[in-house]
């Protein structure tokens, strides 16, 4: 990584992210049985991989800070400045896994013309 070295945060720090992974793996497990015997790699991220590998302060998981002023900012939006370039993932429209999700339909609805994004919603069941 650009000449950065990794920081090793000693054996109590691995265990305790190898007993998160090992938990994680055992509750989805328990709803979809089978699940642990697909599992041949597992890595864990914390903030404090993050701060590292990303540079996002303080080990913060989302670049633009999730407050509800991040939705009337002119940068949340899925057209960008660049013709034809559009842009989808949580930072179009709210933070995390759902809003990813939704950016996504956000985007899709830009590109289906006017009230895309609500005829997309409306054809999911969610309006």
């Amino acid at each position: 990584m650009g000449g950065r070295h990794l920081e090793k945060r000693g054996d109590d720090y691995e265990a305790l992210k190898q007993r998160i992974a090992d938990q994680l793996i055992v509750q989805v497990n328990q709803r979809l049985p089978g699940f642990a015997d697909l599992v041949a790699y597992v890595d864990v991220s914390t903030p404090l991989s993050m701060q590292h590998f990303v540079g996002h302060r303080r080990g913060a998981f989302y670049g633009v800070p999730a407050t509800p002023r991040r939705l009337f900012q002119p940068w949340i939006n899925a057209r960008s400045p660049v013709p034809n370039l559009y842009l989808t993932g949580c930072d179009v429209l709210t933070a995390g896994v759902v809003g990813a999700l939704i950016g996504g339909v956000k985007t899709a609805g830009v590109l289906s013309g006017p009230l895309g994004f609500v005829r997309l919603m409306r054809k999911m069941g969610a309006l």
